[in-house]
């Protein structure tokens, strides 16, 4: 019986799929817990129409997204730790406090892979990182400031 994945199903694939399962499976398994529904022809290009429909609001995202990265290099990000009188941070700041403040002053989203930073910030001062995402590869500067 021909189904097409609604989920990730171990062993059988993935979503979006057109499988050839058993009869028994299909009924007993898939069908009953919504993991799979028939392929008729209808449904079948209903899927791909989809897909295709999918990959071109991928591609615009990605494509926004490299702009918006390319744009990133010419701001300076500020954020605002508490510190001693020596300018050292009582709660480093991590990943998610730095692409926190990127959206709140920018209002861009950035997804945590791009940011290219490991560890923690612990001092105030000016901080670099790199952003990457496909062919694009820019340096964002972060500024902290004791609060």
């Amino acid at each position: 019986m021909k189904v097409i994945l609604l989920k990730d199903v171990a062993g059988t694939g993935v979503k979006g799929e057109v499988k050839n399962v058993s009869d028994g499976y299909a009924n007993n398994f898939l069908l009953p817990r919504k993991l799979a529904t028939l392929a008729t022809e209808k449904s079948v290009k209903n899927l791909e129409s989809e897909k295709i429909k999918s990959e071109e609001e991928n591609k615009i995202q990605r494509e926004l997204l490299e702009k918006n990265i390319q744009d990133l290099a010419t701001k300076k990000i500020t954020i605002k730790a508490k510190a001693n009188e020596s300018g050292h941070l009582f709660a480093g700041l991590h990943k998610k406090d730095i692409l926190k403040a990127i959206e709140s002053e920018t209002k861009i989203k950035i997804p945590e892979d791009v940011l290219k930073f490991e560890g923690l910030i612990k001092e105030i001062g000016e901080h670099k990182f790199g952003l990457v995402f496909g062919n694009k590869d820019v340096e964002l500067e972060v500024l902290v400031e004791r609060s």
